[in-house]
């Protein structure tokens, strides 16, 4: 009797010690993961300041804008099927008119008097971007299930049934069918192309304002650099291109408001 009562004295210590060591093993794993987070604390406080407040580190997309502003983003974390990012779009025209507007109130006498009508102009371009990049997503909608392979695809097994079918109703309307098809893949063709001329378009916006800020920058520094007439005329052609961008808004929202009809 006194020997089971022994093994089960010597078991019970077994146990206790073992949840001891458990306990103490589990008292490291969380104070090593907790060393850990304070350790990285810093640089994941100082990685998300410069990303927010310093446009140059910004993690730049597909053809240089910077990523998301106000959103702490991994250089891996772009959702797949967004390779552009409207929102920086947005973002870059307005930082780019917010400097033009700032570097043309600082300027000399002669500068203000000849960059009048600049700040205006890249004002109202960067509103254009804005609803550019609108449109760009909304046509991003359009072509989420419009496949022009797959819409070609269901055409032709139309077109296959059409030519099977005995029965002429039946047969006509696998052709109509087949013709709808052929429709959606026409216009989920011309949305594509679209969204490829609004890229296009918001590229060249972005370009013309940062190259006004450069101008007006290298004019302001005296060194070799463009003159003030020089300025003038990249003035003329800021506001004329927002003209140019009127015409292909409206036919943007031409072809959007066609693709809604044929659905």
């Amino acid at each position: 009797m006194l020997g089971g009562f022994m093994h089960l004295l010597v078991m019970g210590a077994l146990v206790v010690m073992m949840i001891m060591v458990a306990m103490l093993v589990l008292k490291v794993l969380v104070g090593a993961a907790i060393a850990i987070l304070f350790a990285l604390a810093p640089f994941v406080l100082a990685y998300w300041l410069l990303t927010r407040f310093v446009p140059a580190l910004r993690q730049p997309s597909g053809w240089g804008a910077p990523s998301r502003a106000g959103r702490f983003s991994w250089p891996f974390s772009r959702p797949a099927g967004e390779p552009e990012n409207a929102g920086a779009w947005v973002r870059e025209a307005r930082e780019a008119a917010a400097d033009i507007r700032r570097l043309v109130r600082r300027g000399d006498r002669a500068g203000r008097a000849a960059l009048a009508g600049v700040p205006a102009s890249a004002a109202r371009l960067a509103d254009r971007v804005r609803e550019l990049a609108h449109l760009y997503r909304s046509l991003g909608e359009n072509l989420r299930d419009a496949d022009p392979a797959e819409l070609s695809r269901r055409a032709a097994a139309m077109k296959v049934r059409a030519e099977s079918a005995a029965d002429p109703i039946i047969r006509d309307q696998y052709r109509a069918a087949a013709q709808s098809f052929s429709e959606q893949v026409g216009m989920a063709l011309e949305l594509r192309a679209t969204r490829d001329r609004l890229h296009a378009e918001i590229s060249r916006i972005l370009a013309a304002l940062t190259n006004m800020r450069s101008r007006i920058i290298a004019a302001r520094s005296g060194a070799a650099a463009p003159g003030i007439s020089d300025i003038d005329h990249a003035a003329e052609e800021l506001a004329g291109l927002q003209t140019q961008v009127d015409t292909f808004q409206e036919s943007v929202r031409q072809v959007l408001r066609s693709s809604h009809l044929a659905r």
